[in-house]
């Protein structure tokens, strides 16, 4: 189940279809992995919750725009100790899905560090 509250904010941009292999852009419910610049993957933990630049949700069904503004949420506290370490104002994460070696689809930089993680920062 998905956290009541944001583990962090981020700007995404996916990239054009023809690098990608996909044949279309994902939609709500989507859950890709992530690289952090450390190397660091989290896959599948997080959940992110797609919004038009306005702050609207992207509706259901709706193809997720090449640009979007995600709330990210996790659903499993065993990422939580990365998720510390990495999630940084201003870090920069890669966008990716498939097996391994896995595909870029996306990148993103993170714009605000979300109450589900402030709340569990030590110090």
């Amino acid at each position: 189940m998905k956290a009541a509250a944001p583990a962090f904010f981020a700007k995404l941009h996916f990239l054009p279809l023809e690098y990608t292999g996909r044949k279309s852009y994902p939609f709500q419910g989507y859950r890709p992995s992530l690289q952090f610049a450390s190397g660091a993957w989290v896959a599948d933990y997080l959940w992110p919750d797609f919004h038009y630049e306005d702050g609207t949700r992207v509706p259901e069904g709706v193809e997720i725009p090449s640009d979007v503004d995600a709330e990210m949420y996790t659903w499993n506290d065993d990422v939580l100790p990365l998720l510390l370490d990495e999630v940084k104002e201003g870090a920069r994460f890669r966008l990716t899905e498939g097996p391994f070696p896995k595909y870029l689809v996306g990148v993103g930089v993170i714009t605000k560090i979300g109450p589900y993680l402030r709340g569990t920062q030590v110090g």
